[in-house]
């Protein structure tokens, strides 16, 4: 069975031998605060009695959610090596004349 827009991560079990997962859209690492600022994380600035200022993360922010990719890429858990064919023959086919021309 074909895997495409499969969902992140795989689940256990979810991906055959012959199947390829590829991935069109991830979770985003970035966030929003309540001015929609958007950054991966937020700091503010404060202001003890002692009149140090020191900087406080902002826990209140909401994820993005999932984005697009630009461009569809092959799921991590995908276990296979994939390589041209063409590279393939062509290093079989040079291994095999030189070969031939060595006996």
């Amino acid at each position: 069975s074909s895997g495409i827009n499969a969902e992140w991560p795989l689940r256990p079990g979810e991906q055959t031998s012959n199947s390829l997962v590829v991935v069109r859209e991830r979770r985003s690492s970035l966030s929003r605060d309540d001015d929609d600022d958007i950054a991966h994380e937020f700091w503010e600035e404060t202001k003890p009695k002692d009149g140090k200022t020191r900087m406080k993360r902002v826990l209140k922010t909401y994820p993005l959610g999932l984005v697009k990719l630009p461009v569809p890429c092959l799921h991590p858990d995908f276990t296979r090596v994939m390589l041209p064919n063409y590279d393939i023959m062509g290093k079989l086919q040079s291994q095999a004349a030189e070969k031939s021309t060595e006996t």
